[in-house]
């Protein structure tokens, strides 16, 4: 957090929180009343300034004033982003370098959902061709076309028992399936916060 939003925070603590304002979208785009914001700086404040409470609402503390964000999916957007040394790295949409795979999801409409360190988040769908490069067999011999094609074609209640694993981070996790419902319960987060005031 800033240290001129800690200040702001001691000067004025009881400010009313905002709800239903800011929103992020399912490629890490804040949005305000559904408009994209747009200007560098303001994107920078509040990636910085990006922050969960102890019941699980994400939340952009604005000097005082409490922020709550309704999130489209999760929490946190992934990316992943190619080296000059052809490694691939994995930030989140606030510019986190993640360093730790722990879990590898794909839910029902074949997104995927990676949960590392700074918690669980949805892949941008852009960067979905180069995660196909890090699936992989147990042993690690990497999919062939006709397997990708066979796995991506089985139901989703069938992709648990299909042995795909991603390598990613120098780590390799089993791909899971994970029903879209279960995600904000399983890691504990709201994806619409609502003002405990309004009925």
């Amino acid at each position: 957090m800033d240290k001129s939003v800690q200040r702001a925070l001691e000067k004025w603590p009881n400010v009313p929180a905002n709800y239903g304002w800011l929103r992020l979208d399912r490629r890490g785009r804040w949005l305000i009343q559904n408009e994209p914001i747009s200007h560098p700086k303001v994107i920078e404040f509040i990636d910085r300034n990006y922050l969960s409470d102890r019941v699980g609402r994400w939340f952009f503390q604005n000097g005082p004033q409490k922020v709550y964000v309704e999130l489209d999916y999760t929490p946190w957007i992934y990316g992943l982003y190619q080296q000059p040394e052809q490694r691939l790295i994995l930030r989140t949409h606030t510019q986190l370098t993640a360093q730790s795979l722990r879990n590898v999801w794909i839910d029902e409409f074949g997104d995927i959902l990676l949960e590392t360190e700074w918690g669980i988040g949805l892949l941008d769908n852009r960067d979905l061709v180069k995660l196909f490069a890090c699936l992989q067999t147990q042993d690690g011999r990497p999919l062939t076309e006709e397997e990708l094609d066979q796995f991506f074609s089985a139901p989703p209640t069938d992709i648990s028992n299909a042995q795909v694993y991603v390598a990613l981070l120098a780590q390799s996790r089993p791909l899971l399936a994970i029903r879209t419902e279960e995600v904000p319960k399983k890691y504990g987060f709201q994806p619409k916060p609502k003002d405990p005031k309004v009925p």
